[in-house]
């Protein structure tokens, strides 16, 4: 499974829409399974961008994920990430390139299209 960065986006933004004390299920993310949603969810708390309970159902069986909250440096793309100009540049870069790329590259592209909207 790749990484689908509109996804990304959609579970941070679901997870800042919840209360301190409330979990974000795989359910609630419209338009992907709950195995993605999960899956995504691991991988957002394995890069520190989000606080994620996670488990195996059966040993070698799939991961499942509850979302519980964004840390800073997950607020910090979310940030880059929440104006749809710069959102749909963005994305207009990735599908030029054609590849996929990494948070660090996703991180230098923001900036690079930040500058060009702000000049």
């Amino acid at each position: 499974m790749q990484r689908n960065w509109s996804l990304i986006r959609d579970i941070l933004e679901a997870l800042e829409e919840k209360s301190i004390d409330d979990v974000l299920r795989p359910k609630e993310i419209n338009g992907y399974s709950e195995e993605e949603v999960s899956y995504h969810l691991l991988l957002l708390h394995e890069a520190r961008l989000i606080v994620a309970k996670c488990q195996e159902q059966r040993p070698g069986q799939k991961v499942f994920c509850l979302g519980l909250r964004i840390t800073w440096e997950g607020y910090e793309l979310l940030e880059a990430m929440r104006s749809k100009r710069l959102w749909n540049r963005l994305k207009e870069r990735l599908s030029q390139a054609g590849i996929q790329v990494s948070l660090t590259a996703i991180k230098a592209i923001i900036s690079e299209v930040t500058k060009e909207i702000l000049t």
